[in-house]
C-alpha cells in the first residue's frame, strides 16, 4: 500500500499552521493517497495550533477515506498530545515517539 511523506520542519505554531493545513488538504484532493505520513522529524516545537493541524489531518484523511500515520514524533512535541489527550486520538503507541 503506497503513500505519501510530507516532512514538516521547525515549529508548529500560529504562524505555520495554516500553510501547512492547505497543504495537507491540497495533497488529499490531488494525490488521493492511501496513507498520508507525516513526518515530524524535523518538527522541534508545537503548540495549540499545531495540534489542531494534526487533529485537522486527522480529519480530512478519515473525509478521505486515508489513514493517517505519524512518525517520528519528538518527545516534546508528544508531551503536549498526552497533555492534551490527543496522542490517543491519533493511535500513537509509545514506539512511534522519536
Amino acid at each position: 500500500m503506497g503513500g505519501t511523506v510530507l516532512e514538516l520542519r521547525g515549529e508548529i505554531d500560529f504562524a505555520s499552521a495554516d500553510a501547512w493545513r492547505d497543504i495537507i488538504a491540497r495533497c488529499l484532493a490531488e494525490m488521493r493517497p492511501p496513507v498520508l505520513v507525516l513526518d515530524l522529524s524535523g518538527v522541534s516545537f508545537a503548540d495549540s495550533a499545531g495540534v489542531a493541524l494534526l487533529l485537522f489531518a486527522k480529519q480530512r484523511c478519515n473525509q478521505a477515506g486515508a489513514e493517517l500515520e505519524l512518525r517520528n514524533v519528538a518527545s516534546p512535541v508528544m508531551r503536549v498530545l498526552d497533555m492534551t489527550g490527543v496522542r490517543r486520538i491519533l493511535g500513537l503507541e509509545e514506539s512511534e515517539s522519536g
